[in-house]
């Protein structure tokens, strides 16, 4: 996923940000389905004003569904609140939310931002992994 905001350098506007992420993954031949963008908080990344912030994560999914990439929202309702308030809009893409229960299932997936059920769902941040760094864990339904 891509991680996007609007006072980090070289992300205004967000149009042109997707477009170098693009494009770059395109010339370095990266193979992915979905470009997920990731909302949530970081000290100094977001306006205080949400609905900006809303309008900063539509400009980047309207930049990546216009060149024909399949994008995604990735975000837990806490940091959706936090970063774009009650705003909806996109729920056209699909939702990938986080929720550290351990979990493999959407059964404690509560609304927000529009969306009524979502696509995926990370439900750990410590996973196992052979290399000893800190992995996300994530599900899906087949």
């Amino acid at each position: 996923y891509g991680f996007f905001c609007p006072n980090c350098a070289g992300n205004s506007p967000a149009s042109t940000a997707m477009d170098n992420l693009l494009d770059y993954l395109s010339d370095n031949n990266v193979k992915f389905g979905t470009i997920w963008i990731d909302v949530e908080q970081c000290s100094g990344c977001w306006s205080s004003d949400l609905s900006s912030n809303f309008d900063f994560v539509k400009d980047l999914a309207d930049a990546a569904n216009s060149r024909g990439q399949a994008v995604g929202i990735y975000s837990s309702s806490y940091e959706w609140s936090q970063t774009v308030g009650s705003a909806t809009g996109l729920q056209q893409y699909p939702l990938w939310y986080a929720a550290y229960d351990g979990e493999t299932n959407f059964n404690d997936f509560e609304p927000f931002g529009g969306w009524t059920s979502p696509a995926m769902k990370q439900y750990d941040d410590h996973g196992d992994s052979s290399c000893s760094v800190s992995v996300d864990v994530d599900w899906y339904p087949n």
